[in-house]
């Protein structure tokens, strides 16, 4: 999966609401 370094991190915040 093609992701950016701080998107990865903005994403994870999403998923572990």
């Amino acid at each position: 999966k093609k992701y950016c370094r701080w998107c990865h991190k903005h994403t994870l915040h999403k998923e572990t609401r």
